[in-house]
Parts: C-alpha cells; sequence; structure tokens
C-alpha cells in the first residue's frame, strides 16, 4: 500500500488515528453529497409553471444562460421517446387534414416573421425538409380522385409558402433592419428552394385552382364543398402573396400598383375566410426538429400563436404592405416625412419584414425611390419648409445685379452641402424603420450630427446672404439653417416621446421630463414665428402657408398639453396625491444631467440648467384651486386647436398619406383630455392620496402626447 504523504502521516499518529488505506483517503478528500430529493419534493410540490427553487448564488446571468431541463425545445440532452419525423410527406389527408396543415403553416410563417427561429416555426413543417421530392411528384389531373387532387394542392401550397418565404429571407437579409431581435435569418444549412423557377410554382398553384373549381362542379356533399371552397379561398391568397412579394421585390417601383392590386385581393379574401372548419394534424409539425438544427446554445422558447391570432398578425402585415404601395407615389416631402413618422408609431409594431420592405423601396441605387436624386429631394423639403427665394436654389435663376462669378461660387457651396447631408437625410427617414429602442438611440447619436449640419447651413445662408450686400435694408433670414433646426427639433421631440412609451422614465421624472419638453416646444413656437416672418408674404404659396399653420396648431396643442401635465403633477405632488418612491443615494442634478445627457452639448436650443428647472419648479404659495383652473384653461385651449386640425382637409395638414391615423389620434387625444378635466374635479388638498388614480385611470402618464 502506498504510504500517505508525511506531514497527514504525521498528524493521524499524533491524534491516535488509523492510518487510512489509499481507498479510504480517497473518501475523505472527496466532497460531501446531500440527498436532498425529498426537500425538494416537497418544495415544488405546490410550484406553478414558471416557478424555481434557487441558491442565493444563482443570478439572473445564470438563469439567462440556463436550459429548461426536459423541456424538449431547451434541452437538447433529453431522451425522447417517440418522435413525429416517421411522418409520411406522400400519404394522402382528408381535404379537412390539408386544410389545417395550411392554416398552421400561416401561424408557423407570422412566428418566424415576428422574430422567431426558423427552426422553431416554419422548418417544424415536415414538408419542408421534403422539398426536392415534393418538386418531383407530378401534379394530377381532372381524371384524379379527390384524394389526389386535395394531395397535390396541398403539395403546390407548401411549394408556394417555400418560395414566399424564400423572397423574405432575400429581403431581410439585405440589412435594412438587422436587429436579431426583430428577424433571424440564419437557415441552419437548410434552403429555400431558390434553384426552382417561379414560373413552376405558378402553374402549379394555378393548376390546383383549377383542379378546385372542377371538384366544386362535381357532386359532392355539401361539407366538402364548404372545405374545398376554403382551400381554393387559402390557394388563392398565397398565390397572391407570392405574387405581391415578387412585384415588390422589383427595384424603382415599377410594379407597386400591381403588387398593391395583389394585396387588395388578399385583404377581401381574408375578411370572408372560415378558420373554424380545418382539423389540427400534429404529426405534420415536429417541435423537437430544432434540437438537430440549433447549435449547443438553447433557443429561446416560443409560444406560437392560435390560428385566429395569427391571421389576424397577417391581416395587418398585408395591410402595411398595402399601405407601402403608395409610398412612391408622395404629394410632398412633407406628407413623406409625416407617413414614415406615423409607420414608425404604429400599435401593434409592424413587423420587420415591413419595416425593411418600406427602405427597400425608400432608397436604393442611390436615389430615392431608385429614381430621384438627393439632392433635389433635400431641396424640396427646404422649398416645402422655409420658401427660399427662388434664385437661391434655382442655378439658372440669376439675377441681374448679382456678380456670375459669386453667384456660381454661391451655388457650389449649396451643392457640396447638399451633398454633405444626403446620406445623412435618408437615414432621417430609415430610422423610423428600426424598432423602437433602436429608434431612440440612433436619433441620440444622430441629432449632434445636426448641431453641425444647422452650423454649416447657416454658412450657406451667409454666403448667400454676401450676394445681397448691395442692397438696401435686404432681409438676412437663415432658411437653410432654420430647415435644419426644424428637423433637429423634431428629434428631439422623439427622443423625448420614446422615453415615455419605452417606460424609460421612472414616476419620480415625470415633472423633469414634461417641463423639458415645455423648453423644446417654446423653442419651436419660436422658430414658426420667426420662419412665418421672413417668408416673403407676396409671393407665399399655398404648401408654405399651410404647412406653418398646421405646425404652428399643433405645437401650440402639444405645448397646452404638456403645460396641463406638468402643472397637474405639481399640484398632485404638492397635495401629496402623487405616490412617488422614495430614493436612495439619489441626487437630482445629477439625475437631470444624465437623463438630458443627448442634448447638453446643443448650442439650439439652448440647454437649461438645472438651476433653472430647480427655480420653476419649486413654486412658493401654491393655490390649488387656482391651479386648477389654469390646467382646466390648458385643456380646453388644447381641445380647441385641437378640433380645429380634425376639421382640415388631409391636404392642409399633410396627412395625405396616413390620414385615418392621424384623424384618429386627434380623436384620442381629444377623448383623453375630457376625461383628465372630469379627473381634476377629484383633486383637493382634502381629499385621499389614491384619488389621483381616478384622473389617469383612463389613461397613464405618457399618452398625451404621444399615440400610444
Amino acid at each position: 500500500m502506498q504510504e500517505p504523504l508525511g506531514d497527514l502521516q504525521d498528524a493521524f499518529i499524533e491524534l491516535n488515528i488509523n492510518i487510512p488505506n489509499e481507498e479510504e483517503q480517497q473518501e475523505y478528500l472527496l466532497p460531501q453529497w446531500k440527498d436532498i430529493t425529498s426537500f425538494l419534493d416537497e418544495a415544488t410540490s405546490e410550484f406553478d409553471v414558471g416557478q424555481l427553487v434557487h441558491l442565493q448564488s444563482f443570478t439572473l446571468f445564470d438563469a439567462m444562460s440556463a436550459i429548461e431541463i426536459m423541456d424538449p425545445r431547451m434541452d437538447t440532452g433529453m431522451v425522447i421517446e417517440h418522435t413525429l419525423e416517421s411522418f409520411d410527406i406522400e400519404k394522402r389527408t382528408s381535404s379537412e387534414d390539408a386544410l389545417g396543415i395550411m392554416d398552421r403553416l400561416v401561424v408557423r410563417e407570422m412566428a418566424w416573421i415576428s422574430g422567431h427561429s426558423l427552426a422553431q416555426t416554419v422548418y417544424t413543417c415536415i414538408y419542408f425538409h421534403h422539398i426536392k421530392k415534393l418538386n418531383e411528384l407530378p401534379m394530377p389531373t381532372l381524371t384524379s380522385n379527390m384524394e389526389d387532387i386535395i394531395y397535390g394542392v396541398l403539395k403546390s401550397y407548401i411549394l408556394a409558402t417555400v418560395k414566399c418565404c424564400h423572397y423574405i429571407w432575400t429581403e431581410m437579409t439585405q440589412g435594412n433592419v438587422y436587429e436579431e431581435e426583430d428577424f433571424t435569418t440564419n437557415l441552419f444549412g437548410l434552403h429555400f428552394n431558390d434553384q426552382n423557377p417561379d414560373v413552376m410554382i405558378f402553374n402549379d398553384i394555378d393548376s390546383s385552382i383549377m383542379l378546385l373549381n372542377h371538384l366544386l362542379n362535381t357532386k359532392i356533399s355539401d361539407s366538402q364543398k364548404n372545405t374545398v371552397k376554403a382551400i381554393l379561398s387559402r390557394v388563392e391568397i398565397r398565390k397572391s402573396f407570392l405574387l405581391s412579394l415578387v412585384y415588390l421585390s422589383k427595384l424603382e417601383g415599377s410594379y407597386l400598383v400591381t403588387a398593391k392590386s395583389e394585396l387588395k385581393k388578399i385583404l377581401e379574401l381574408l375578411e370572408t375566410v372560415d378558420l373554424t372548419i380545418g382539423n389540427e394534424v400534429a404529426n405534420a409539425f415536429d417541435p423537437n426538429i430544432n434540437r438537430k438544427l440549433t447549435s449547443q446554445t438553447p433557443p429561446r422558447p416560443v409560444e406560437l400563436s392560435s390560428v385566429q391570432e395569427s391571421f389576424k398578425e397577417y391581416t395587418l402585415l398585408i395591410q402595411r404592405l398595402h399601405s407601402i404601395c403608395n409610398v412612391n407615389d408622395y404629394p410632398s416631402v412633407n406628407s413623406l416625412i409625416n407617413y414614415f413618422l406615423d409607420f414608425a408609431a404604429h400599435q401593434p409594431y409592424p413587423d420587420a419584414f415591413s419595416r425593411s420592405k418600406l427602405n427597400s423601396i425608400f432608397f436604393h441605387n442611390q436615389r430615392i425611390f431608385g429614381t430621384i436624386a438627393v439632392s433635389k429631394f433635400i431641396l424640396d423639403s427646404i422649398k416645402e419648409t422655409v420658401q427660399p427665394p427662388v434664385w437661391w436654389t434655382s442655378p439658372m435663376r440669376q439675377p441681374a445685379h448679382i456678380n456670375p462669378a459669386e453667384f456660381i461660387n454661391a451655388h457650389d457651396t449649396l451643392k457640396t452641402y447638399l451633398d454633405r447631408i444626403s446620406m445623412v437625410f435618408v437615414e432621417y427617414f430609415k430610422i423610423n424603420c428600426h424598432n423602437r429602442s433602436r429608434q431612440r438611440r440612433m436619433l441620440c447619436k444622430v441629432v449632434a450630427e445636426w448641431e453641425i449640419l444647422q452650423e454649416e447651413a447657416a454658412s450657406v445662408d451667409e454666403v448667400f446672404h454676401a450676394l445681397e450686400k448691395n442692397e438696401k435694408d435686404a432681409a438676412t433670414p437663415y432658411y437653410f439653417s432654420s430647415w435644419a433646426y426644424n428637423l433637429k427639433l423634431t428629434m428631439i421631440e422623439k427622443i423625448l416621446y420614446l422615453g415615455f412609451e419605452l417606460d424609460l422614465y421612472g414616476s419620480h421624472e415625470y415633472i423633469m421630463v414634461y417641463w423639458y419638453t415645455q423648453c423644446v416646444l417654446g423653442s419651436r413656437a419660436y422658430l414658426l414665428d420667426r420662419i412665418s416672418n421672413f417668408v416673403d408674404q407676396s409671393i407665399q404659396t399655398p404648401d408654405v402657408y399651410n404647412y406653418l399653420l398646421t405646425n404652428q396648431s399643433m405645437n401650440h396643442s402639444k405645448k397646452c398639453l404638456s403645460e396641463a401635465m406638468l402643472k397637474l403633477l405639481l399640484t398632485a405632488k404638492y397635495t401629496n396625491q402623487f405616490d412617488q418612491r422614495s430614493l436612495i443615494f439619489d441626487d437630482e442634478e445629477t439625475r437631470y444631467l444624465h437623463r438630458f445627457k443627448p442634448f447638453v452639448s446643443l448650442i439650439s436650443p439652448p440647454h437649461p440648467t438645472y438651476q433653472q428647472f430647480s427655480e420653476i419648479v419649486n413654486i412658493e404659495d401654491f393655490e390649488v384651486s387656482r391651479m386648477i383652473e389654469i390646467i382646466k384653461n390648458d385643456f380646453a385651449e388644447a381641445k380647441k386647436v385641437l378640433e380645429g386640425l380634425l376639421a382640415m382637409s388631409p391636404e392642409k395638414t399633410y396627412t395625405e398619406m396616413c390620414q385615418g391615423h392621424f384623424k384618429e389620434d386627434i380623436k384620442n387625444l381629444i377623448r383623453t383630455i375630457i376625461a383628465n378635466s372630469i379627473g381634476l374635479n377629484y383633486i383637493s388638498e382634502t381629499s385621499p392620496k389614491a384619488s389621483i388614480d381616478t384622473i389617469f385611470e383612463y389613461h397613464p402618464w405618457f399618452p398625451v402626447l404621444t399615440k400610444k
């Protein structure tokens, strides 16, 4: 026997302990284990799904990287006795089963588009793993029996769905929206039958439609006819969807009108679709396939929506794509800007595919819609907003009193500036097609760049001002700089509003944020008034007049609403009805600087200091009754202005491309104002602390300023 080490041996002898043999030494050095099976059984006996017991050392990071044991989607080491991969794809199915497979394939398709992995969605369909074999199967004929016809229709539907997925995947790999949380493009080594020509798919689809119409003309039962009609509607929807994807993939918007026509057909068919007929064929989908396709990192679990919910999402997708088909027929640049802003604010969030498609159509081949030079597009925006003199924007309209060389130099300076800002202006549109979080992150970076662009624009203005040096009393408005400043203020507003929507602000910050919003809205009011003063009234175009009037009205209503909310919060705080949690280790000035960090370096609008904020919000001699009257007046003024905007035509409000959403938002704001005005009656110095909730039960803090 091998002797233990000297020190250990001496210790055993000193303690009068028998020296253990080698086996006993091994056991002595092993960690002590305790059987806790009974403890866990007792602790988890009353657990709900999702609950767990863990040590205090088990952190959130550990939980995120852990696997869910015995869940086949997460635990790739789990032994499964029975798998569904033995499903025979050549097996003839009933018409009800075929319809069920079609509908549940749409469920997985929508789950994929919403951001889930292919391995957990469409790839769970057994048919998707036998595309080559399906291609080789011949289509039935008019003399074939009903089972063969239904199978042939299902085959063509599966292949058309695969082709649709290929077009969607191709669009998403272009990188217009590239967040992993929005969409996953990993094909796991498989393919979407891209080598199969589109014409072969459409031939099979057309044959399927012909065969289904033939069945309807034969002697079959009424229940069978209902099922065949339902299958026919699904096939027609799939055909139109594939056609629309093909047309939308063409550049320069040459087929947008045709795509819009196909999408309209889908919307009409979806209105009459019956989702209660099809059977669920579980064997056709294997949720365990992802265990073979995914890497060692466990995928995130996915809960598939119901057929009804998935078709609602599908309808929303088609509606968005239908709306996008009108985008190249924009009446004005400002109308297009409003459309992008409205599209970005849709609820529920637009899917990643439609957002990417909007970006693809908007800018490709280094041109707007593939045909319009970016410099011309920017000049159109400037003309619609600030209306500079014609000779400022047209090198062919040189005034007689200006030196030709200086005139050419001024326009060269303008051209250089337009080239400098071209991609930044394009990005201003494209940012709206990212998800909400990325929109805010990108805007926080871009707004500082527009500060520089605004200064450069002022330099361009000054070059043109120098050409007017011989004119007496010549006005020197800063047209280009004012245009850039207007866009920058729009970005600042959106950053602030997205903070509400993304729940970035705590309740203790609402007063601070609403006060800062007041400063921004005040700066915009001053800018719009200044533009109105220096625009030439004698040659003012209706478009510019309507733009200024609409924006002044909208800005005034926002200002009244935010003032009312600020005063309402101050009143609630003064009367101890604003339930704010007590903060530990909090320094309000530090929090103020951190919250508005993206704007600290801006020269315009000037960044207000914390001392200014503190002096204004800390009101002495606070009179609750008088403050409530002021709040009611602010609400009444905002309601009056909003009703005026509601009565204006889309052409005057530049909302021709998003009229429905614009009017609905205005109506929601008016309803909110009415509800909050009623709630004001419950505020008093003696009312219970919870009465403040009455004011906001219709309406959380945020939607006063932007859509919910």
